[in-house]
């Protein structure tokens, strides 16, 4: 027997991910901070040009950053990287006051 339309099952096809699906490393967390106060100069040009969509994802980008440099700063127990964390955090907070002021 064939089934008619509304007795076939219904497929979503849109998957809900988690955001902190992974435990991120110090050595990742680095070279997202680098590569964000590398990108902040593209991200003045494209400010200028009206690529409103570039910029708010940047400032996304930096949200998740912050969140996640909390996240890590409670999970670590390592004097030494604890205190790196908090220099990372804070140039992100100053990073992150500029952006939402100026993009």
């Amino acid at each position: 027997m064939t089934k008619t339309r509304k007795m076939r099952p219904i497929r979503k096809t849109a998957k809900k991910y988690h955001i902190y699906c992974c435990d991120a490393t110090f050595h990742g967390l680095h070279g997202w901070h680098k590569a964000l106060y590398e990108e902040l100069g593209w991200m003045v040009l494209a400010k200028h040009r009206g690529l409103t969509d570039k910029t708010a994802t940047y400032k996304h980008s930096i949200e998740r950053l912050k969140n996640t440099l909390e996240d890590k700063l409670k999970q670590t127990k390592d004097h030494d990287r604890k205190e790196d964390l908090k220099i990372l955090h804070e140039n992100v907070l100053v990073l992150h006051e500029h952006a939402m002021k100026d993009l």
